[in-house]
């Protein structure tokens, strides 16, 4: 008879894993004020919270040109997407929010 025993019931996350962000009360107002009704909302052409696959295509021209998607617009996404009082801090943690994986 063989016994098998499991230490951990999912797999480590990899160097390049992003970590886990949770936003405070303002920045999930505006997230959900601003955010939400495109990057959770399937079929919206936006690349949805926590899809792995379409934020690393996107990343890969770097935090410059995601910050510049942001402020001049992209697609439906009109400049400053929505949140006309958020700096630039708030647009990163926002987009880092939007790139990690979901809870």
């Amino acid at each position: 008879m063989w016994l098998l025993t499991l230490n951990a019931c999912s797999p480590q996350p990899g160097p390049d894993a992003l970590p886990r962000v949770v936003l405070d009360a303002r920045l999930q107002g505006l997230y959900e004020r601003a955010c939400v009704h495109c990057h959770a909302a399937k079929g919206s052409g936006a690349p949805q919270q926590g899809d792995a696959a379409e934020w690393a295509r996107r990343a890969s021209q770097g935090d410059a040109a995601l910050l510049a998607s942001v402020r001049q617009g992209k697609g439906a996404m009109p400049p400053m997407a929505w949140c006309a009082e958020c700096n630039q801090e708030d647009f990163q943690q926002l987009i880092a929010y939007l790139r990690a994986p979901k809870e």
